[in-house]
């Protein structure tokens, strides 16, 4: 009786912990199609997923349709691994969460099932794995801002950096990240013309090759930004300025941009 009473306890100390871990992040990304599957979806394994992600009371996005904070940080959410175990006579699954440096952070205790059919057999076998994450009480808690020292670390290079025409930290939005640098630049083209369309914006210079179009994210003023169908870098308003952040050949730039809505 003692020893498992002493179990009970290291368990329930390990599940605190996790929960403390995964408080830390705002998403669970999904993939739409997981390393060892030929199909997106496959046996609907990223539907069922992201479904009892849902039901446990976490926030999962998909990988192909990401929130504009995840998509400027990614380092804000985990990403979801099927680490698929199975064998000749039954299906079993593990799901893995690593954060953006690929740590595993967390994962769950092996689901399994017997069924024959594919379909059902990984859907009891996902659902039986999920067990590792009900009852966690998530909670979204960001993560404390840093230090003093660190601030003033970061403080004492702006000087330099502002020489090179780089804005500072101080300068950037709260999307980007202190440790980047960021090229940023001046538009002298002729201002952008936004036309609603829904769920945003298109840019329309009268060149459908360099036309962009924005989606509207939970802040009213950062857009995804799209040029054709291809994710773009994101569109923000700072200081009443609009400002265009992407990446150009491994290098991070922003554009100031003239938009008439």
């Amino acid at each position: 009786m003692c020893r498992f009473l002493v179990f009970l306890a290291f368990a329930l100390l390990q599940i605190t912990q996790a929960v403390a871990q995964l408080d830390a992040y705002k998403y669970i990304i999904v993939p739409t199609k997981f390393d060892g599957f030929k199909q997106s979806n496959q046996f609907n394994t990223s539907t069922l997923i992201k479904y009892y992600f849902t039901e446990a009371g976490f926030n999962p996005v998909y990988e192909n349709d990401l929130p504009a904070d995840l998509y400027a940080d990614r380092c804000t959410g985990l990403m979801t691994r099927f680490i698929d175990n199975s064998s000749l006579f039954a299906t079993k699954v593990v799901l893995s969460l690593t954060d953006c440096k690929g740590n595993v952070v967390f994962e769950s205790t092996e689901g399994s099932s017997k069924l024959k059919e594919f379909d059902e057999a990984y859907k009891e076998a996902i659902n039986e794995a999920f067990v590792s994450f009900r009852g966690m009480s998530y909670q979204y808690t960001p993560k404390a801002t840093q230090t003093e020292p660190e601030a003033a670390k970061k403080q004492a290079v702006v000087p330099a950096v502002e020489s090179e025409g780089i804005p500072s930290p101080k300068e950037t939005t709260p999307a980007e990240a202190p440790e980047k640098n960021i090229v940023a630049e001046k538009i002298t083209d002729d201002a952008w013309v936004a036309v609603p369309i829904p769920n945003g914006y298109k840019l329309d210079t009268g060149d459908a090759e360099t036309s962009m179009k924005l989606l509207k994210s939970s802040n009213p003023d950062t857009f995804m930004a799209f040029i054709g169908d291809q994710p773009r870098g994101m569109v923000y308003k700072k200081d009443g300025i609009w400002w265009h952040e992407y990446y150009e050949a491994g290098e991070l730039k922003n554009k100031e941009l003239r938009i008439r809505f």
